[in-house]
């Protein structure tokens, strides 16, 4: 009994010599806790996918019509007709005084142009243009000159004009008619001026009443060109001035002006 006891003491003792709790002996060994891994939930990601873009369509080029060829009307080139000088016309100078020259609103009152004249010659010349019109007035005699040039004559209206011409009564018929048909009067009688043939190349005049004016005309042929001659006088009266010398003063300049 007594050796019992010795040896429990024994074992008390040593137990508390070695740390040794009572209750673990008496329980018997702690289990050791094994640790469970915790699962981990992993989140796997779904790649986008990748969006495949259509073809982008490309336009061909634009066809652009080539423009229709149009061609131009051919133009005619109008014929310039020749000129003059102005030099080759009657000029103040040339007349007695008191006359002056009409302004351009005192030949437009009076009807007074270059293609107005012209038209009572335009059965015998259309070729040649109506030039270098000039017009003088003396108011204290009422009388009036007129000068006009047709020019250039082509070589057919020379032979007309020259056929004309050698019928001088025929010719003032001619022009007398003209110039009703121009003004509207009536066909003046016109009378053979003395002396008005032998101006120029070949020439023609006469004289006959309008209103209580008188007329006298000298027409005359130079070269090309066909020169006229007018002065307007009160019925019954002298004119201070010949047709005749003013005619030959204008063809002495249209001499100068061909050569």
């Amino acid at each position: 009994m007594k050796t019992r006891t010795t040896l429990a003491f024994i074992c008390i003792a040593t137990i508390l010599a070695t740390g040794c709790n009572l209750a673990q002996i008496v329980a018997g060994p702690t289990p050791t806790a094994t640790m469970i891994p915790t699962a981990t939930a992993t989140f796997t990601r779904t790649p986008t996918p990748t969006r495949t873009l259509r073809p982008t369509w490309t336009l061909g080029p634009t066809y652009t019509p080539r423009p229709t060829y149009t061609p131009r009307p051919t133009s005619t080139p109008t014929a310039v007709k020749p000129k003059l000088p102005s030099s080759a016309a009657l000029m103040l100078q040339d007349l007695p005084t008191g006359f002056e020259a009409l302004s351009k609103d005192d030949m437009s009152r009076l009807k007074l142009s270059e293609s107005e004249l012209a038209k009572s010659f335009s059965s015998t010349t259309s070729q040649g243009s109506a030039q270098n019109l000039t017009a003088f007035i003396n108011s204290s005699k009422v009388e009036i000159v007129i000068s006009l040039i047709l020019y250039p004559l082509s070589p057919l209206e020379k032979v007309s004009v020259d056929l004309l011409f050698d019928k001088p009564d025929e010719a003032l018929k001619a022009f007398a008619a003209g110039m009703a048909s121009s003004t509207g009067s009536a066909k003046p009688q016109i009378t053979p001026l003395p002396g008005a043939d032998k101006i120029g190349d070949k020439s023609v005049g006469g004289t006959f009443p309008s209103d209580q004016l008188q007329i006298d005309m000298v027409v005359s042929r130079r070269g090309t060109a066909m020169a006229m001659v007018f002065t307007f006088y009160r019925s019954g009266t002298r004119p201070s001035v010949s047709a005749i010398e003013l005619a030959k003063i204008l063809d002495g300049r249209l001499v100068t002006a061909l050569k």
